[in-house]
């Protein structure tokens, strides 16, 4: 997967190597500024790249075109990835992903060296953050962003456009059965079913994700996103620094080109 050249090893492939396998995609790094060449080249708008690349990944995953795993995966990849392209200011994301068909489980985990999650909120003026681990907390809440609050216009043409709603309708998803970990600066913060754990780590300039989905719990999905949505735009209603407008367009579809 090219894990100990991207530790620092001189042992193995490079990531970005590595050639894959049915099972799993190995450390991957994508450049921002070729995404939006790209998008630019083929008169397309960076979110569709993005969503592009996730599903030609999902497939290879899932060994499908198409389906429940499919579609989460996708649904996941380009919710992480448009995260970082939005609010981390760093040039590269890193990630990679597991499937293991026998156990029902798939593990992403992605990694970019930004500004980190609670340097991206402090751009909200609703926000008060006393510590990473306060940050991470925010970053889950429906609604919440550092570039989407109230007097900020929404365009409304835009799907794509920020709208706080993707790490949390992620990480609900990852929940039916599996889990969410989001660490930042010193914090760690994990959500499961029937648990929450705060760790302190040392300190890491930028933020790291690591999603699991239990492949078998991931049926009626587009209407799971819909339930999301419409409880996380109730619970933006009550907290302050959200914006309760609703989740973009993309944030709420399944996949937005068919």
């Amino acid at each position: 997967m090219g894990f100990f050249r991207a530790a620092g090893f001189s042992f193995g492939l490079a990531p970005g190597q590595a050639p894959g396998g049915p099972n799993y995609l190995p450390i991957t790094h994508l450049e921002v500024d070729d995404l939006k060449l790209e998008a630019e080249e083929r008169s397309l708008s960076v979110g569709t790249v993005i969503e592009e690349h996730a599903n030609r990944m999902s497939q290879i995953l899932a060994r499908q075109s198409d389906g429940d795993l499919c579609d989460a995966l996708t649904y996941a990849l380009r919710e992480v990835i448009r995260n970082v392209l939005e609010h981390s200011g760093f040039g590269q994301v890193h990630f990679c992903a597991q499937h293991w068909p026998t156990k029902s489980r798939v593990h992403l985990a992605l990694l970019d060296r930004g500004r980190g999650i609670r340097a991206s909120l402090s751009r909200n003026p609703y926000l008060e953050m006393d510590s990473d681990l306060a940050a991470l907390k925010l970053a889950l809440m429906p609604g919440v962003s550092g570039r989407m609050y109230k007097g900020v216009r929404r365009n409304k043409h835009d799907i794509w456009q920020n709208t706080g709603y993707g790490l949390y309708m992620t990480s609900r998803l990852a929940t039916f059965g599996g889990s969410f970990w989001l660490m930042s600066g010193d914090s760690a913060l994990g959500i499961a079913s029937h648990w929450v754990r705060e760790l302190s780590i040392l300190p890491f300039e930028g933020t790291v994700l690591r999603v699991s989905f239990d492949t078998a719990q991931l049926g009626k999905l587009a209407t799971r996103l819909s339930q999301f949505e419409r409880e996380g735009r109730e619970i933006a209603r009550q907290f302050q620094g959200a914006d309760a407008r609703g989740a973009s367009h993309a944030s709420k579809m399944i996949r937005t080109r068919f």
